[in-house]
């Protein structure tokens, strides 16, 4: 007997531990939850079916979610939001979330494009990757003050959002979790924040020597006194920036710091570098003229891979031009290549498709991979040496793949 009421008891805990799903109505409207296994009667908003691609679209509308729901003559507390809860749901309009609510998993509201509003709770711990990632119609999000975590592509696309303002308990955000906010101007840090500040709309280090991200609408920008380095895509998608002043205390530049930077249209490269990092310039499909400073020594790769507007490169004394640094720049047509010029590496000009004039100083031919060149270009390119060098280029690897040398 004893040991039939104990298996009972054992029986009857698991079965309120084991996650269950099911589905309420609240005002009109179905929402599917799953029950946690901590013992405590909570459960979680999530997707009809065995995984969110089966039910796309299945919230519509606008969704309050209640602080409870009955199931099984219990009162169930709905204290988080699972990750994909409603993802897919393009007629989806609003959402209110509760108090209760104090998780809401990585790409919970993702490719919503119809939602314009979102109430998050103020007991809300992060805002995880990818979570309103392509919500276009939003206009609004205000961050709770105990947010500790903004996520990767945390707010990506989110097209209307104009401004952002980060808390003093945001320990943790990325130059990515705003890619795509076209619309953004501004993004305000707490003065209490630890880790970072904001100077003029722009995130940067606590101490303005790192700049973290520049928003993407912003039409200019003034660099602090303190500014050391401009960090790994800070300026990703900054379109309405024209032109870009650098102070000298630059010292880091760092990779993809200006992709896509499509309203750039001119660059001077005046800093204290050896180096153009990978990517950092890549796909600024408006930019018209490059001058590198004199201390820059290497274009690393794909530097300035897509930019497909480059007329005018001035080289300085760049010693090594990396794979793909300037890789379908179609609009390129002459091209000075300085003495300093040692190594030219593989498809460094390939997809330059209008180049026509290649000048070389170099009486002894630098090193050239057979593909640095475009090979339809190759043959309506001219490449212009010092005199009595003609033969030397013809027999020289990758040189020789030009067709006409003068």
């Amino acid at each position: 007997m004893r040991f039939y009421l104990a298996f009972s008891l054992l029986t009857c805990c698991c079965f309120h531990l084991l996650a269950e799903k099911f589905s309420s109505d609240n005002y009109g409207q179905t929402i599917y939850y799953r029950t946690l296994d901590n013992g405590n009667f909570e459960v979680a908003v999530t997707f009809k079916g065995a995984n969110f691609s089966s039910a796309k679209g299945e919230y519509s509308g606008k969704i309050t979610i209640p602080k409870k729901v009955k199931y099984q003559g219990h009162n169930y507390r709905v204290t988080a939001i699972e990750p994909d809860a409603f993802r897919d749901c393009p007629q989806l309009k609003s959402v209110k979330i509760p108090p209760s609510v104090s998780s809401i998993g990585s790409s919970a509201f993702r490719n919503c494009i119809g939602v314009f509003s979102i109430s998050l709770p103020q007991q809300l711990n992060s805002i995880e990757d990818h979570t309103f990632d392509g919500c276009r119609k939003l206009e609004q999000i205000d961050i709770p003050q105990s947010i500790k975590r903004i996520g990767r592509f945390a707010f990506r696309d989110c097209q209307r959002i104009s401004s952002l303002f980060l808390p003093a308990s945001a320990l943790e955000f990325y130059s990515n979790s705003v890619n795509g906010c076209s619309m953004m101007r501004s993004i305000n840090v707490d003065s209490m924040n630890p880790v970072f500040s904001s100077v003029d709309g722009v995130v940067y280090s606590k101490d303005s020597s790192s700049l973290i991200r520049c928003p993407e609408g912003k039409f200019n920008i003034r660099f602090p006194q303190k500014i050391l380095t401009i960090t790994s895509s800070s300026f990703h998608g900054c379109s309405e920036l024209k032109q870009i002043s650098f102070p000298p205390s630059i010292r880091t530049l760092e990779p993809r710091a200006f992709e896509e930077c499509n309203g750039l249209d001119s660059l001077f490269l005046n800093l204290s570098l050896t180096a153009v990092p990978e990517r950092c310039f890549v796909n600024c499909k408006g930019l018209q003229k490059v001058r590198i400073a004199s201390s820059i020594e290497v274009i690393d790769e794909e530097a300035f891979m897509g930019c497909s507007a480059l007329k005018e490169i001035e080289l300085g004394h760049v010693v090594i031009i990396q794979r793909r640094a300037f890789y379908n720049c179609s609009a390129l047509s002459s091209l000075y290549i300085p003495p300093s010029v040692s190594s030219i590496q593989e498809d460094a000009f390939g997809g330059c498709l209008n180049l026509r004039n290649i000048v070389v100083q170099n009486e002894v031919p630098p090193l050239c991979a057979n593909n640095s060149f475009d090979s339809r270009a190759s043959y309506r390119a001219t490449l212009v040496v010092p005199p009595g060098k003609v033969l030397d280029y013809r027999r020289s690897p990758g040189w020789r793949s030009i067709f006409n040398v003068q």
